[in-house]
Order: C-alpha cells, then sequence, then structure tokens
C-alpha cells in the first residue's frame, strides 16, 4: 500500500489526490460529442489567438494615439484662490476651455479620474 511506501509517517498526499480531478477527463472518450466538442475548442484556440493579437495590436495603436493627444491634459484643474480644487469634474486649459472668474487653471499633482493617458500602460488601460 501507499502507507507502507511512505514509511507509515502519515505524509500529506494532497499533491496526489488532486490528480484525482483528472479522472474526468475519462468521461470525454465516453460521451462522442463531448470529445467532438472539446475537439472543437482546442482546434479554435489558434484562430482566437491570432485574433486576440490583432485586438491588442489595435489597443496599442490607439493607446499610443491617446498618449499624443492628452499626455498631461487630464491634469488640469480649476483652483480656488486659497488652493483647493474648486470642482474635479471640469477641465480647463484642454480644448480652449477656461475657469469661471475668481478661479486659475493649474495643474493637479494626480488625475481625478482613475485614468489617464500619462504613459503606455494607463493608456492602454483607459483604451481597454
Amino acid at each position: 500500500s501507499i502507507l507502507q511506501f511512505t514509511g507509515g509517517s502519515g505524509t500529506n498526499l494532497s499533491g496526489v489526490r488532486a490528480l484525482r480531478v483528472l479522472k474526468a477527463l475519462r468521461t470525454i472518450n465516453g460521451v462522442a460529442g463531448l470529445r467532438v466538442l472539446i475537439e472543437s475548442l482546442f482546434s479554435s484556440a489558434v484562430l482566437l489567438i491570432n485574433t486576440m493579437i490583432v485586438v491588442t495590436f489595435s489597443f496599442l495603436i490607439f493607446a499610443i494615439v491617446g498618449i499624443h493627444l492628452f499626455n498631461g491634459d487630464l491634469h488640469s484643474r480649476c483652483f480656488l484662490p486659497s488652493g483647493s480644487v474648486a470642482s474635479s469634474d471640469f477641465l480647463c486649459g484642454a480644448g480652449g476651455r477656461t475657469c469661471p472668474d475668481g478661479q486659475v487653471c493649474s495643474r493637479a499633482i494626480s488625475n481625478a479620474r482613475y485614468f489617464s493617458f500619462d504613459n503606455l500602460g494607463a493608456g492602454f488601460l483607459a483604451v481597454f
């Protein structure tokens, strides 16, 4: 038995027990329709990989375009004379927008929103 092989020390055999999951794969051979389904999934994986490469490349191109168009523009906010942000939803400076009277357009330390086009990773995430 296995206990005699391990010396009866009661070692942890959870890795061997995890292989029990592979027993479910034997049912694929028993059911013909399931086998055809699994084979078609594996054969279509190559086409899906090619599609994902094209989609990732197009996301990369749009992220680079976004970096060139919006790099640093999403940091500009309207500030009150006391130094606090007047409205985090209002972008100034980009596209010719000006702040209301009594407020100054200045660059904030961080974006008020979660996305930006300041680097390639953030731009790629914003496009995704």
